[in-house]
């Protein structure tokens, strides 16, 4: 917290938490610090076509952020509500007048279907996203792959990878069950139709 100024800190710097720290430069009567863990913006939405490898996915922060916005690179590791701090990863500690908790969603299905996280690349985060391509660039003509996901990112992986000539297939996650020791066995009704995971085995 600072003598003159309230300080609103945003936690997660994607679209909604880049959007909040911007738009409250219209107050200037506030100082605003964005953490984030990471030193570039991540289009989520681009992320089936940064795995293909027909695009890209992050973007500089410095173009996209006002001026009046401080980038913080680290991650939240505690939030203290009644003391309104946030300590960091890195061991330091920000004090807080107002908190915008804007870290996004993360895919949970793994937890839940057995071979999943072995066999899967889920397209929700970079990580996943720069292995699989890694693994489409490594993998030999005849692997056979299969998009599960009956939402926008599942159909666009699909359309990407018809678009680079390969062999592929997409199942709606409503006609899909999990099935033990398969590579390519996906997630149950539980899981999200939007996952977009994707699979792949070596054709026999």
């Amino acid at each position: 917290m600072t003598d003159q100024h309230p300080h609103v800190v945003v936690l997660g710097g994607g679209y909604a938490g880049t959007m909040a720290a911007n738009r409250l430069q219209q107050h200037t009567n506030i100082d605003i610090t964005l953490v984030n863990p990471r030193e570039e913006f991540v289009h989520r939405l681009r992320l089936h076509q940064f795995a293909a490898g027909t695009g890209i996915a992050t973007a500089e922060y410095a173009p996209m952020l006002g001026k009046r916005v401080r980038l913080v690179v680290d991650s939240a590791v505690r939030i203290d509500a009644p003391a309104r701090m946030i300590r960091l990863e890195s061991g330091d500690v920000l004090d807080y007048d107002y908190l915008i908790y804007a870290i996004g969603s993360t895919d949970s299905t793994a937890a839940g279907v057995p071979g999943l996280s072995e066999f899967a690349y889920p397209l929700s985060e970079f990580e996943s996203a720069q292995r699989l391509r890694v693994a489409l660039e490594t993998s030999g003509p005849d692997v056979q792959i299969t998009v599960v996901g009956a939402g926008l990112t599942g159909i666009e992986m699909a359309s990407e990878l018809a678009d680079l000539g390969g062999t592929s297939g997409w199942c709606a996650a409503d006609n899909w069950r999990p099935r033990l020791g398969r590579p390519h066995a996906g997630p149950s009704r539980s899981g999200s139709p939007d996952a977009g995971w994707t699979y792949w085995r070596t054709r026999r």
